[in-house]
This record gives C-alpha cells, sequence and structure tokens, in this order.
C-alpha cells in the first residue's frame, strides 16, 4: 500500500488520498444485488480530463446537481472512485 508518493518537478513527498474502495471497505459493499447508491454530481466538468467527462456519462449524469440511483457493483464504485472530487455519494 502505498502511502506518499515524490513528485518529480519539486521532490517533495504528497499524501495521497485513500481509494473510495478501500474508504467504503468490502463491508459496504452490496451483499445482495438489490442494494443501490445515490450519485450526485456537484462540480461541472469544465476543465476536467476527457476520461473523467466519460466516466461522468456512463453514471448517467448529465448536468450539475443531477442524481442517479445506481446498483452497487465495484464497477460503479471504480468509476466513482476515478471522479470522487466531482460527484457525492449519498448511500
Amino acid at each position: 500500500m502505498r502511502l506518499s508518493r515524490v513528485c518529480r518537478k519539486c521532490s517533495l513527498r504528497h499524501v495521497l488520498q485513500p481509494s473510495a474502495a478501500r474508504r467504503w471497505g468490502s463491508s459496504t459493499m452490496a451483499k445482495d444485488t438489490n442494494k443501490t447508491v445515490k450519485v450526485r454530481l456537484v462540480r461541472g466538468l469544465r476543465g476536467t480530463q476527457s476520461r473523467h467527462r466519460l466516466s461522468v456519462r456512463a453514471l448517467g449524469l448529465n448536468k450539475l446537481n443531477d442524481v442517479r440511483e445506481l446498483k452497487d457493483s465495484p464497477q460503479v464504485r471504480g468509476l466513482i472512485n476515478t471522479v470522487h472530487y466531482l460527484v457525492k455519494v449519498e448511500e
């Protein structure tokens, strides 16, 4: 588990934020197939990477404050982890 990394430009160590999967842990992952997660887009997509815009689109979020209720699965958690700084998760 990497807790920090060294910046190539300034040689300073930066502490990495834990991933969404680690924060939620496997204990909160849906054991049954009916569990859902609410995801809200809280920041705009302007100035973000194209991969992140595609991830937000894959989550079904189009406009600011758009909310979708998605099936809780590792794939959805991975998408949420990719754009964690743009969305808010309401379980």
